[in-house]
């Protein structure tokens, strides 16, 4: 079943603190991957159905999960600096042709950066604090070119949020490590946004 997603409360400032990690902002379209065991099926933070856009994403999830699973994560394009680009993803939506999605499949490819667990096995694990989350996550997937690990550093927010603007991305993620999956906007995670992208 869908579940609304957590979502990031903007702060103007990062900062270091050993309670938290800290990951890359992505320019891509949040999705929930949900596989029943047989299907999968991508879900947009809103609950529409956008599994017809990505068919690679969920082939490659189907392989890449043994059990049955609802995983957080983010949809991409990358250009040819390895960047995140939201307008390269944009020519994948609203499309309902197979051959045209095959198309623009091969033109504009999808990868599927996952960075939580809510379901595994049939157990729902949002209660759980994300450092344990993480934990599961990581055994639970079979990590792919496709179907991606995002990497995140402990602590050290300043740092991070510096080197990404730096780098011309789109800012940070902050996330409090003893945080529980909760289906709304919270300050346990937290968005810092590079404005001068």
């Amino acid at each position: 079943r869908f579940v609304p997603p957590m979502l990031c409360t903007l702060i103007p400032d990062p900062f270091d603190d050993p309670n938290w990690i800290f990951e890359p902002k992505f320019d891509g379209q949040r999705i929930l991957g949900r596989f029943d065991g047989q299907n999968v099926q991508l879900l947009s933070r809103y609950g529409h159905d956008d599994t017809l856009w990505f068919p690679e994403i969920p082939r490659a999830l189907k392989e890449s999960l043994s059990k049955p699973a609802l995983v957080d994560g983010e949809i991409v394009s990358l250009d040819k600096k390895g960047k995140s680009n939201f307008r390269m993803l944009q020519q994948r939506f609203h499309l309902r042709d197979p051959q045209q999605i095959a198309r623009r499949a091969k033109q504009f490819p999808a990868y599927f950066y996952v960075f939580d667990l809510l379901y595994t096995a049939r157990y729902d694990i949002t209660s759980l604090p994300l450092v344990e989350r993480k934990e599961l996550l990581r055994k639970a997937v079979k990590w792919s070119e496709r179907i991606r690990w995002t990497e995140f550093n402990p602590r050290n927010g300043v740092r991070l949020f510096r080197e990404a603007c730096r780098r011309g991305e789109e800012g940070i993620i902050g996330k409090r490590l003893a945080s529980p999956y909760v289906s709304k906007r919270s300050r346990d995670w937290v968005k810092i946004k590079c404005v001068n992208r």
